[in-house]
């Protein structure tokens, strides 16, 4: 099967995946040395097919590095890029919790209530447990997250979290009662803008816990790690660049050309297509994560294409929303004086376009949004946020017309927070935008039922 991901369908690479994993935190894989692919094909138990899916993994998530065409290496992040990838987790973490807190059933409010008072427990007795514990309390929301995708995503992020340093990061830090008792309360009151504010309490604290891990690592400047520089070796989630092979292919998806259900080998869509299977398969990587095939069980090299539904729609939409406001919230710290009148102009000709119920309106929108995505620092979110607007607009087979048009509130607080370089502003702002979004979501579901199999 192809090394395509899994959403909510685990692949038969995650078990090799996972054992490679515990070796690399146990010490038993080696980092900083070459292992050629027969060796880890035996020590773990995998097929060739298998093992690539999980070195594909590793290595787009920085713990590995081609060396030659048969070995790899594995490897620790600079700590500088680890402190980089580890705010992805937070910004993850509140569209999962955002997405959980209304949905959550009375044995996930239970479970959830368990690890909380572990966690808390650990803190208070300054237990070796509490690293495991604390992580579990953010693990949670990826585990029971109904956005699979954001799921999936988030579970990548923990992982280069835990498994990037060597030795792993330990949580010192004092406050993390404060992120247990306002998740606790997010959780209770079930509402998304307390979700969203439980995930702010953890951001606060989170410089704090980098500082300590600066200091534990020996280095020079103890707030290195605070707001390190954009890494150099960024962490990509897509390892190619859209051209008239991959639109080819989209575009065989979109009119039916390949048929829905009609299963097909890489090699096939190599004929097909006269590309080379080397370029193709990341190509497919690109298809699947967009949610438009799938590969098939019980196959080494077969994919079908899948049927979305709207489920699948909203998933996307949550996703492309919180990119969003990660995006604009480190935009309105970067901007020069020539660069903030650019972003006020469009910000009020957004607005313009909405008064004159224009549907240039959404055009525009959507501009902005892949504008400030593409300015995305950390390029694992900035690939997450193309790949979710991708899935936005290609997901549906049935347009979905945007009707917001009245996002005053949203557009005069991004002003604001563009004039005061502010990103307290730009996350209220956006905050503004994600409950006409709900909005949206919601008069989407209402129009078209659930389209759900």
């Amino acid at each position: 099967m192809l090394p395509v991901g899994e959403d909510a369908e685990p692949q038969p690479y995650e078990q090799a995946y996972r054992r490679m994993l515990a070796a690399i935190r146990d010490g038993t894989l080696a980092r900083a040395q070459d292992h050629d692919e027969l060796e880890l094909g035996h020590r773990f138990g995998a097929s060739p097919t298998e093992l690539r899916g999980a070195l594909y993994r590793l290595t787009y998530l920085g713990l590995a590095r081609r060396t030659g065409a048969t070995t790899v290496r594995i490897e620790s992040l600079a700590p500088e890029r680890w402190a980089e990838g580890s705010w992805a987790v937070l910004d993850l973490l509140e569209i999962a919790v955002r997405a959980t807190v209304p949905e959550m059933t009375d044995e996930q409010v239970a479970r959830h209530g368990e690890l909380v008072a572990a966690a808390g427990r650990d803190a208070r007795l300054r237990s070796d447990a509490l690293d495991t514990s604390m992580l579990a309390t953010v693990a949670f929301w990826a585990d029971e997250t109904p956005n699979h995708f954001v799921g999936r995503l988030l579970h990548r992020v923990l992982e280069q979290y835990r498994y990037g340093l060597e030795p792993s990061p330990r949580w010192r830090v004092a406050g993390i009662d404060r992120w247990l008792a306002a998740s606790a309360q997010a959780v209770q009151l079930g509402d998304p803008v307390s979700a969203q504010q439980a995930v702010h309490v953890l951001a606060r604290i989170w410089p704090e816990h980098l500082r300590d891990v600066a200091v534990a690592r020996g280095m020079n400047d103890p707030d290195a790690l605070r707001a390190p520089a954009p890494a150099t070796d960024a962490t990509i989630l897509v390892d190619d660049e859209p051209d008239p092979a991959w639109f080819d292919l989209l575009g065989a998806v979109r009119d039916g050309t390949w048929a829905p259900g009609e299963v097909v080998t890489t090699a096939r869509l190599a004929r097909q297509f006269r590309v080379p299977v080397a370029r193709l398969v990341p190509m497919l990587r690109r298809l699947e994560l967009t949610r438009l095939v799938r590969a098939v069980p019980g196959t080494d090299d077969a994919v079908v294409v899948h049927t979305p539904d709207l489920r699948d729609w909203s998933d996307s939409v949550q996703l492309a929303t919180g990119m969003f406001e990660a995006a604009f919230r480190q935009r309105v710290t970067d901007l020069s004086d020539a660069d903030a009148e650019v972003v006020l102009a469009s910000l009020r000709r957004i607005g313009q376009l909405g008064r004159a119920r224009d549907y240039g309106y959404v055009v525009a929108l959507l501009s902005f949004a892949r504008s400030c995505i593409d300015g995305l620092r950390n390029s694992f979110l900035r690939d997450s946020g193309r790949i979710a607007m991708d899935r936005t607009a290609y997901i549906m087979e049935r347009q979905t017309p945007f009707r917001q048009w009245e996002l005053d509130d949203f557009l005069a607080m991004a002003a604001d927070a563009v004039r005061a370089r502010d990103p307290g502003l730009a996350t209220e702002a956006m905050h503004a935008y994600g409950r006409h979004i709900d909005a949206h979501v919601a008069e989407v579901r209402a129009r078209y039922g659930t389209m759900e199999r």
